[in-house]
């Protein structure tokens, strides 16, 4: 289409991607955190043949700031002018609304909408109170993108939220805010937030530093609920040592989060369970406790 291809993989292997590259049959890549790392750990992925790459788009899971900057070193010192740009969509606004993109980009954002995607930043209470220029809210989309709805659901479990212009949106269910250029911050998905001792709790917040710190690869913070809520989190290594790791995070966590959002435990683990596309398996993962 347009004078271009897709190269579509039904199953991850770098040195194929790498052969690609080589022969110059892949110009830009579309890819998950996950991927990416193991990407960048594949042998013959660096030197002058990264030249022959101009994006890299990265979606699904949040990126940490560690997998762009070495991303992005390899490159630069490939001299390349591909970079890693983060990107942001839903299953029912047909995948990407929000995208960085080489001429346009703003680091910690997901980027600005497409052409035709309008976006909206709402009360998680009242969606027809619109929060202001950066200030966190519940994400609404719109735009020819919006999917037409869920098959055989009822109206009142379909995605949808029709504002009093009689405009209809998409409702994400994840928390945001738009800044002052433009530029959409995804910051957690509504549903992954919980309260402890009465305080909002957002694991993408735990996750992230926890990834500051050198020797985590990936981290999860799960809610674990009852009498005694808790948050119980994930780090895989594939190197450093357990105890070592383990205090070492939770001495910077405690430097960094405010005493409610610390967990209870962390547990270290080689690898963790991933899903078919490279995503982190929640679900497996919360019954290894």
């Amino acid at each position: 289409m347009n004078g271009a291809s897709s190269f579509l993989m039904l199953k991850y292997d770098g040195k194929t991607i790498v052969r690609g590259i080589k022969k110059k049959q892949i110009s830009i890549l579309i890819t998950v955190p996950y991927l990416a790392k193991k990407l960048l750990a594949t042998k013959g992925f660096k030197g002058k043949k990264l030249q022959n790459l101009y994006m890299t788009f990265v979606g699904a899971d949040k990126p940490s700031p560690s997998l762009f900057k070495e991303f992005d070193e390899r490159m630069e010192k490939a001299g390349s002018v591909n970079r890693l740009y983060e990107g942001y969509g839903l299953t029912e606004t047909v995948t990407v609304s929000f995208v960085n993109t080489f001429t346009d980009h703003k680091n910690g954002t997901v980027g600005r909408p497409l052409s035709g995607v309008s976006v909206r930043i709402v009360d998680p209470e009242d969606y027809s109170k619109e929060r202001p220029t950066g200030q966190d809210g519940i994400i609404l989309i719109s735009g020819t993108c919006n999917c037409l709805g869920y098959l055989n659901v009822p109206p009142e479990e379909q995605p949808f939220y029709v504002d009093r212009t009689g405009k209809q949106w998409i409702k994400s269910g994840d928390i945001g805010h738009v800044d002052e250029e433009g530029y959409l911050v995804f910051k957690n998905r509504a549903k992954d937030s919980f309260k402890i001792a009465g305080y909002n709790v957002f694991p993408s917040d735990v996750e992230a530093f926890a990834e500051e710190v050198e020797g985590v690869n990936a981290s999860a913070a799960l809610f674990i609920d009852g009498p005694h809520p808790y948050i119980h989190l994930y780090i895989e290594s594939h190197h450093a040592e357990d105890y070592a790791l383990e205090e070492a995070v939770r001495k910077h966590l405690k430097d960094n989060l405010l005493p409610y959002s610390m967990p209870e435990k962390i547990t270290v683990l080689p690898y963790f369970p991933r899903t078919a596309i490279g995503k982190i398996d929640r679900k497996t993962l919360i019954h290894l406790r």
